[in-house]
């Protein structure tokens, strides 16, 4: 089960791309970070968690031959320890660092000996688990040396992984210890217990624990009969605080790689990474410049002139032929560098004629992701999609999926 039923206090948060970690963990470098010049003090980078993240090696650059890394949260004090030993030439840190979601971090190099933050700007930025605030420096302006980090890797921490769920039924441990049900059993009884479910809503649509006042709100509305579960599903999904969020990152993927959500793209992991980074206000129009410069895209557009990168958008999007006028604003804009290309492919995803083509393949990928907590497969997409295209009720989708075996063993255990 992933990271998205955990006990989220607050998601503040940030960083994102879609790299499966269970391929590869994902790397960062800081990003065009101003030079820092430090004289016999502290250097380093501040950083912010997304998700339950695990921080699990970073490379330091440093003309010394040894140095001590700190891991430190937003007071100053020192969570972790770090120490190069002096024969060590390759710089390579792996570790096993715990970072919590909305937590900022600096990792601090203490060396003796002068040093200076470097500019990484050359560097790719691939990994969204964390966002770079900025550099961070307790020196002064003398320097003969310098020292900087790269290539942060990060793995997401699982709910079967993580001891915040135990039993591994949705409730995080220190939940389940205040509501009264046991951590150690699959006890999660959202079909039976009005206020399991809407808590249970919460996490799995809102990324966080529901507040007294709205729990209680939609336990009154179930427990009186005027509405069932089936509506409160069909209320959350369409709800600001998750379909404004989703759907843009969905149809995002969809325009960049001219791909269905569930081959390869979104990765269900890759998807909340970046919706957490809308959730936390980065501009969707950001978030699409760094789809821009992914490898994937790189990988699909790189060796394309900027005509043929119109062309083939229009294409793969939209699936038509464009228009001269059409091809003519783009170029304009791009060859005159007024916009990206990651910047245009959202003038593609959040226009009209793009929302209404995929809005049903919208709806089932959200459907998955909110309900089954994983991205679709081939045959379960297409069958769903193929309901919707048929002006099968949104409602009957959802009783398929909450009736479904597989959403009753996310909770309980299996019949």
């Amino acid at each position: 089960m992933h990271f998205f039923k955990k006990f989220l206090v607050f998601f503040i948060i940030l960083l994102v791309t879609g790299i499966s970690i269970a391929e590869e963990p994902l790397t960062i470098s800081s990003p065009e970070l101003t030079e820092i010049i430090v004289n016999k003090g502290d250097s380093g980078i501040e950083f912010t968690a997304v998700d339950f993240i695990s921080l699990t090696g970073f490379v330091f650059q440093n003309q010394g031959s040894e140095d001590t890394i700190f891991l430190k949260n937003s007071n100053g004090d020192v969570l972790e320890t770090y120490h190069s030993p002096e024969d060590d030439i390759s710089h390579q840190a792996n570790v096993d660092w715990t970072l919590t979601p909305g937590q900022t971090y600096t990792l601090v190099s203490h060396n003796p000996s002068n040093g200076v933050m470097g500019d990484f700007s050359t560097f790719p930025l691939r990994n969204f688990n964390i966002r770079i605030n900025g550099s961070y420096d307790s020196g002064n302006l003398n320097t003969n040396k310098w020292f900087s980090f790269k290539n942060i890797t990060t793995t997401y921490i699982g709910r079967g992984e993580s001891a915040n769920d135990t039993d591994d039924d949705g409730i995080p441990d220190e939940v389940e210890i205040i509501e009264g049900t046991n951590p150690a059993i699959k006890d999660n009884d959202i079909f039976g217990d009005s206020r399991l479910f809407v808590m249970q809503m919460y996490r799995d649509f809102l990324n966080r624990e529901g507040d007294d006042g709205g729990i209680e709100y939609w336990v009154n509305k179930l427990d009186t009969g005027t509405l069932t579960r089936i509506d409160i599903i069909q209320s959350f999904l369409n709800s600001h605080e998750f379909s404004n969020i989703v759907a843009p990152i969905i149809r995002l993927y969809r325009a960049s790689y001219s791909r269905e959500p569930f081959s390869p793209f979104p990765d269900y992991d890759g998807l909340l990474g970046n919706a957490a980074l809308l959730r936390a206000g980065l501009p969707l129009a950001e978030i699409s410049e760094q789809f821009g410069v992914s490898y994937t895209f790189t990988e699909q557009y790189g060796s394309m002139s900027n005509l043929e990168f119109v062309l083939s958008v229009y294409s793969n999007a939209l699936g038509r032929v464009a228009e001269s006028a059409e091809v003519q604003y783009w170029l304009d804009k791009l060859d005159g560098n007024e916009i990206s290309r990651g910047r245009m492919l959202m003038g593609f995803s959040e226009s009209s004629e793009f929302k209404a083509k995929n809005l049903n393949s919208t709806e089932v990928a959200m459907m998955y992701l909110g309900l089954l907590k994983r991205r679709p497969e081939s045959g379960g997409f297409n069958y769903w999609k193929e309901n919707l295209d048929n002006d099968v009720p949104n409602q009957d989708l959802i009783r398929g999926f909450f009736y479904s075996q597989e959403y009753h063993n996310l909770f309980l255990p299996a019949n």
